[in-house]
């Protein structure tokens, strides 16, 4: 006959040594809830017996004895195993033997505690169900390259336009790179700092760069990829110098009309001088399939729909020195954005400053902190269309606002520079007739 394993066993085994069934230990975070109620009971009750509170190391000999004595008097004591087996579940779990953590686990209890208070926590407790819940979420996430494309294809999706995915492809893809094999939550603030300043030495380059990883890294803490964005911890947000940003002189706007009249480019630059379009917006209007039931010239108005405009549809109105312009320019049914366009602007624009970029390499020779004029003259176009509109006195800055599509705070600090009222009537009355 076949001996009973389980009988065999428990012949070998000692009768007083008899193992805890079914008892459950308590964890450390739930020992440290607990040893924060005896230490707020025995603060209150020294006070109350003595009239003084008790010292930090006192209180922990106290909480030490408190323990000690609530596990002998809790835990019984079985002398074999059927009396274990007959007693209620609770009194087994209550066996278990209890573990007092050391002072080396205490120190780490309380510096815990108060750094969740520090970061307005309420408790460790609640910072561990945290983890625990967010934790597969990281560790499942994919690697950089992958989710710098998943992030380009949604953005993509919520309609971004083809020049701001071309910035955000250019960029990303080069970040992906250097951090290929790794995932987000893996990359730390101090990696990010230490490579975004090594990408340019210029601030505004600098600043493109960290903008374009903090939404990156935004959109990653809503897909749960990071807990917290990493780049503003690890570099704060760049400040370029502001510079003097440029306006075109009456001359100037001469000068350019001059060389672009029997050029493909006139179209281009008359909307931006004499109706303050933006270059993207230009573009979008020369894609429109009608453009020129946009551009009214019977009404004398430019009707900019959202597809179009950057903001929010406006209505941008013909004036009396641009009329003459889009007239040439319907009747040689020139483009408003020409294929070469980028190129030959640059061009010209660098050619037209090239005797202020001279006075300034003059003056400021050797200083690399000092930008050249060509460094300052984006936008320059837009910009002095509404320096003269609001030196002309026939527009105030409310009015002005809604038809260029940016807000009065906007237009003060980045567009209004000061020129005079006659420079901005000589600016006006550059129609074809007066070039």
């Amino acid at each position: 006959m076949k001996q009973n394993p389980q009988a065999t066993d428990s012949s070998t085994k000692e009768e007083g040594a008899v193992p805890a069934r079914g008892g459950t230990v308590p964890c450390f975070v739930e020992q440290s809830l607990v040893e924060d109620a005896f230490r707020s009971r025995l603060r209150d009750a020294h006070f109350h017996r003595f009239g003084f509170q008790p010292t930090a190391a006192e209180l922990d000999v106290m909480v030490r004895k408190e323990f000690a004595l609530a596990a002998k008097r809790l835990r019984p004591e079985f002398s074999n195993r059927a009396e274990r087996d007959a007693a209620p579940q609770a009194s087994v779990a209550l066996s278990a033997p209890t573990i007092f953590p050391d002072d080396r686990q205490w120190q780490d209890a309380k510096a815990a505690t108060e750094y969740a208070q520090s970061q307005g926590i309420d408790s460790v407790m609640e910072a561990v169900r945290w983890y625990q819940l967010h934790r597969e979420s990281f560790e499942s996430a994919p690697d950089t390259v992958h989710c710098v494309d998943e992030f380009l294809c949604v953005k993509r999706a919520e309609g971004c336009s083809s020049m701001t995915l071309a910035g955000y492809q250019s960029k990303l893809r080069r970040f992906g790179a250097a951090f290929a094999q790794r995932r987000p939550a893996e990359i730390t603030p101090r990696e990010i700092g230490s490579w975004i300043v090594a990408q340019s030495a210029h601030p505004r380059t600098r600043l493109d760069w960290w903008q374009t990883l903090r939404t990156f890294f935004e959109w990653g803490k809503r897909m749960r990829f990071v807990h917290e964005n990493p780049v503003p911890l690890g570099l704060s947000r760049p400040k370029p110098p502001r510079g003097s940003q440029l306006v075109f002189t009456p001359l100037e706007v001469r000068r350019i009309l001059r060389l672009v009249r029997d050029t493909d480019q006139l179209g281009f630059w008359v909307l931006a001088v004499f109706a303050g379009l933006r270059t993207e917006e230009i573009r979008r209007l020369q894609r429109f399939n009608h453009r020129w039931n946009l551009v009214r010239l019977r009404s004398a108005v430019i009707d900019l729909p959202h597809e179009i405009a950057k903001t929010y549809a406006r209505r941008v109105p013909i004036l009396p020195v641009l009329r003459p312009w889009l007239e040439i320019v319907a009747a040689r049914r020139l483009p408003f954005f020409p294929p070469s366009h980028y190129v030959n602007c640059r061009r010209l624009r660098n050619r037209v400053l090239a005797p202020r970029t001279a006075a300034f390499d003059e003056k400021h020779r050797g200083d690399q902190s000092k930008i050249p004029p060509s460094r300052w003259a984006f936008n320059i176009a837009r910009r002095t269309y509404i320096s003269y509109r609001l030196a002309s006195g026939d527009a105030n800055y409310a009015e002005l606002s809604h038809e260029v599509g940016n807000s009065e705070a906007m237009l003060r600090e980045y567009y209004v520079r000061h020129v005079t009222r006659e420079d901005a009537k000589i600016f006006f009355a550059l129609t074809p007739d007066r070039i």
